[in-house]
């Protein structure tokens, strides 16, 4: 797990959110320690960096855009045009009602 948080620091990703995996019984990663127990220590298996669209616009377009807040803007609205748009078409999609099509016999002559 200490080489992932370096690996993570060197690309400037350390101060991300932190989700943890642990088990469901207990606030520790000790299944026998029930509920809310003191005085433990949590032992950290790996450590991954997630958020896929989002660091890869980073760092393709950090080349380009070199004001940090000018990325996140830009970040919010490719995100905007490429997710909620289709999302939005989606639910207009769902409202139309399909016109009928008529049967055409192409058997008589």
């Amino acid at each position: 797990a200490e080489s992932a948080i370096k690996a993570a620091e060197k690309i400037g990703k350390a101060s991300l959110p932190v989700c943890i995996a642990k088990t469901q019984y207990s606030f520790s990663d000790d299944m026998k320690k029930l509920g809310r127990p003191t005085g433990f220590t949590l032992t950290v298996n790996d450590v991954e960096v997630r958020g896929g669209a989002e660091f890869s616009f980073d760092v393709i377009f950090s080349l380009y855009i070199h004001s940090g807040t000018k990325l996140v803007l830009a970040m919010i609205l490719w995100r905007i045009v490429t997710y909620y748009f289709g999302m939005f078409l989606g639910m207009v999609a769902l409202v139309q009602k399909p016109k009928k099509v008529q049967r055409v016999d192409l058997t008589e002559e």
